[in-house]
């Protein structure tokens, strides 16, 4: 979902404590000090990483849109992000079960639980072409 946010069209929003894991249904179970040396440190790293990458990647800020797969029940979904030159291509596999990916142009940028052209269950890839 985290990399989802940062790379959708749109300003991406952060409610507090969520990039250390703080969970809670009622307001004192959330608003209470942040705990900068606490938390989920492994989630906070993830955060860090996708916020630079939309930071550095021009196209997630201000590029076009396309949706490229989306089909019902196959758990994967893929679009693009375009500005200029620059062609970022987000691959998310959703599902339960390890998917093919579509031949895409360009090199990874992030990834985890790509091998091949195989996109494993709750994997994902950035793929990054910029001879647009």
């Amino acid at each position: 979902a985290i990399l989802f946010m940062m790379t959708f069209v749109g300003m991406p929003t952060v409610f507090y404590g969520d990039e250390l894991g703080i969970q809670g249904i009622l307001e004192e179970e959330y608003r209470h000090p942040m705990p900068w040396n606490a938390g989920d440190t492994e989630l906070r790293d993830f955060f860090k990483k996708a916020i630079a990458m939309r930071h550095e990647l021009s196209a997630l800020r201000r590029g076009d849109f396309r949706m490229i797969s989306a089909e019902q029940g196959s758990g994967l979904l893929v679009y693009g992000r375009r500005l200029g030159n620059q062609q970022v291509t987000i691959c998310v596999n959703c599902g339960q079960w390890n998917t093919q990916l579509p031949k895409i142009e360009g090199l990874s940028y992030w990834v985890n639980g790509l091998e091949g052209d195989q996109l494993l269950k709750h994997g994902f890839a950035v793929i990054v072409d910029e001879k647009y």
